[in-house]
């Protein structure tokens, strides 16, 4: 998961990198993009903790960060009148939390708290780049597919305990397939972002919530 880890911090740098840039061209401000760094950094703190963190005290103490990020993730984006709980949104999320009914003989509680928070956390990230008005239905459509995937992924992610060899990488590939379609996502709206200034493509409705 180290591989995939890696690449999700970037999709989070760069998601993060794009509100940035539109709040200060927009609104002129940093509040929203504060916000969503700190929540990044949270699930970033969830998906380096899975790979290195065996004190019991200090993965607990993890587990309530990790809980809190998808929080300031979402209060952010919500202020910002980025995300609204559509109805995908809100089945994605079910669907996640709910795979917590496996965790009684695969995994410690504790541990999988920490993967569901991280998992909504990039669920959000990915819809607050869908709700973007200027982008185009291809971006649209990789935004779609990842979070799907994402979830398809927790309901998967047992195995990688269970399974090895080729069972193992499938699972992964999953997971991994997600995060590459997202951070394409990400990185062809942070180039859109970039020449904002130069074309002028955000119109007086696109800057109401972006």
């Amino acid at each position: 998961m180290r591989i995939g880890g890696a690449i999700t911090l970037f999709g989070i740098a760069l998601t993060w990198l794009t509100f940035r840039n539109l709040e200060r061209i927009v609104m002129g401000t940093r509040h929203l993009s504060v916000l969503l760094l700190l929540g990044g950094f949270l699930t970033a703190l969830g998906f380096i903790s899975g790979m290195t963190v065996q004190s019991g005290d200090l993965i607990h103490v993890i587990s309530f960060l990790v809980i809190i990020g998808p929080g300031i993730i979402a209060y952010a984006l919500s202020t910002g009148n980025l995300v609204n709980p559509t109805l995908r949104l809100l089945l994605q999320f079910g669907l996640v939390l709910s795979s917590l009914i496996r965790v009684g003989r695969h995994s410690d509680i504790t541990k999988e708290i920490i993967q569901i928070g991280s998992l909504l956390s990039v669920i959000l990230l990915m819809n607050s780049l869908f709700s973007l008005k200027f982008i185009g239905n291809d971006v649209k459509t990789l935004l779609k597919l990842s979070s799907w995937l994402i979830v398809i992924f927790s309901w998967m992610r047992f195995g990688l305990i269970d399974y090895r060899g080729l069972s193992r990488a499938i699972i992964f590939s999953v997971y991994l397939t997600s995060i590459v379609l997202w951070v394409a996502a990400a990185y062809i709206t942070y180039l859109a972002v970039s020449v904002i200034p130069t074309t002028g493509i955000l119109d007086k409705s696109d800057q109401e919530g972006f």
